[in-house]
């Protein structure tokens, strides 16, 4: 039947990203498929990138059915044996080194991904160490556990990047944000992070004046 515009795919969504008259979702999307799974006329498809590491694009039906579209299925299927073949291994590999920042409590990676139901309420807001994401999980896939155990990620600071370090100008925006008291500043006012306090909620990296990327950045670990 195609696009019939019912709206069942938006009130299925979560997080208000259903697809819209661009066919695309839109940001925030948790790729989770519930508007694919309660579209009555299967006008939603996915495509994703399994390669580079795109988020998954929601295309309509009817645009698939374009010699575009073919073309690429054809493409698809013929690669499938190979992606199969290596599935395996691949995940053992690429995904095992593509580590990704969770909540608080988050349960290690393969159960929380089993048990995570992707509903998004754990990323309301930005983390502040409320812990509030604790309570709000549905399925247990973050566990409750106490603030002082709480350990992210760990900040980072790019020295060609901040503001202190490379411009020599008074910048402790970071250290002023952070709930830990984690960010030291030397005697010349410049930044540093004390790894044994760092719990990697990243306000610090949320607050960073810096154009473009922040010149501090919490990665996984």
């Amino acid at each position: 039947m195609g696009l019939v515009h019912c709206g069942k795919c938006a009130s299925a969504c979560s997080v208000g990203a259903a697809p819209s008259n661009t066919g695309v979702a839109k940001e925030g999307c948790l790729a989770c498929g519930d508007c694919q799974k309660f579209c009555p006329t299967q006008a939603i498809e996915w495509q994703r990138n399994f390669w580079r590491g795109k988020s998954g694009q929601v295309v309509p039906a009817d645009d698939i059915a374009t010699p575009k579209y073919q073309e690429a299925r054809r493409r698809f299927l013929k690669a499938a044996f190979v992606a199969l073949m290596a599935t395996a291994f691949w995940e053992k590999t690429v995904w095992a080194a593509e580590k990704v920042l969770r909540p608080p409590g988050a349960l290690p990676e393969p159960e929380f991904t089993a048990v995570c139901n992707r509903c998004g309420r754990c990323i309301k807001v930005r983390c502040d160490l409320c812990l509030a994401c604790q309570e709000v999980c549905p399925t247990g896939a973050i566990a409750k556990v106490p603030l002082e155990k709480v350990r992210m990620g760990r900040a980072v600071i790019d020295q060609h990047r901040c503001i202190a370090w490379n411009e020599g100008k008074a910048c402790l925006i970071c250290g002023e944000q952070c709930p830990v008291l984690a960010i030291a500043a030397d005697e010349q006012h410049r930044p540093s992070v004390l790894v044994d306090k760092c719990v990697g909620c990243g306000s610090c990296e949320n607050a960073c004046p810096v154009d473009g990327e922040a010149a501090i950045r919490v990665f996984p670990g």
